[in-house]
């Protein structure tokens, strides 16, 4: 004799009724995009506007490469640059306040209040680094290797420092190629940036003039106060912190291994 079957209702945990409960609190939500990365191109545009759009999110990739660096690699020099460009957002910021010339029209704006875009903050962003990186590497590569550890991990010997110094013609010109190559890539970068912003329609032309002439200004600032010789040696004392901690945690991993 078989027992007759007894529907039982399928029981909903509590995960499931807070992930209901969240899903009807965000579709009655107005969402919006994250305009520090949201980027639309015409889609005509192709393999062409793909690009543009990612050249159009300098910042953010440059945000997080010197990140990285200045965590990882305990890179002082990225350090001070980020912060040159975090400072440079934000004087773009509030001259856009100030000025407030809105951006120009565009198919996706929506009926939202239109952000301002004098000057432009990714210009600024993208020729400040460029300019930055041009001087450091023309000007103050040396001082950096020698003094840094983090830039030349510093020779404590003076036969050391004779060998690095009597390079070889075949070291120099891989030198001159990479310092090269690296001006040449992030002016080109800069370049795009610029015009892409102004492609997508994100920008007037004068909007990135604005921004790219308060970038160079801002770059060249940020540089010499890179050379006073206050700035140097707090930049130098930073470096031998970092240097002094990397010291410890190695020893405190070695004591750990043989214990």
């Amino acid at each position: 004799m078989t027992l007759p079957h007894v529907y039982r209702r399928p029981t909903r945990s509590i995960v499931d009724l807070l992930q209901l409960a969240t899903m009807a609190n965000y579709a009655a939500d107005e969402w919006e995009a994250f305009s520090l990365t949201y980027v639309t191109y015409p889609s005509s545009d192709g393999l062409v506007g793909q690009i543009l759009a990612l050249l159009s999110l300098t910042p953010p990739f440059a945000v997080c490469a010197l990140t990285s660096s200045a965590l990882i690699q305990k890179d002082i020099v990225a350090a001070f640059l980020l912060a040159g460009l975090v400072l440079s957002a934000a004087a773009c910021s509030v001259v856009k306040k100030i000025v407030k010339q809105p951006r120009p029209a565009r198919f996706d704006d929506g009926s939202g209040e239109s952000e301002y875009g004098m000057p432009s903050n990714h210009a600024c962003f993208a020729w400040m680094m460029a300019t930055f990186v041009l001087l450091y590497t023309t000007r103050s590569r040396r001082w950096c290797r020698d003094n840094l550890h983090s830039r030349g991990r510093r020779l404590a010997t003076t036969r050391n420092r004779d060998q690095v110094n009597n390079v070889s013609s075949i070291q120099a010109i891989y030198i001159h190629f990479h310092t090269t190559v690296v001006i040449v890539s992030l002016i080109g970068i800069a370049v795009g940036c610029s015009y892409s912003r102004v492609h997508l329609k994100y920008h007037t032309s004068e909007q990135v003039y604005a921004g790219t002439i308060l970038g160079v200004v801002l770059g060249i600032l940020w540089f010499r106060m890179f050379e006073t010789s206050t700035a140097r040696r707090w930049i130098v004392w930073l470096d031998s912190v970092m240097v002094e901690f990397d010291h410890c945690s190695v020893k405190e991993c070695e004591c750990g291994k043989y214990e």
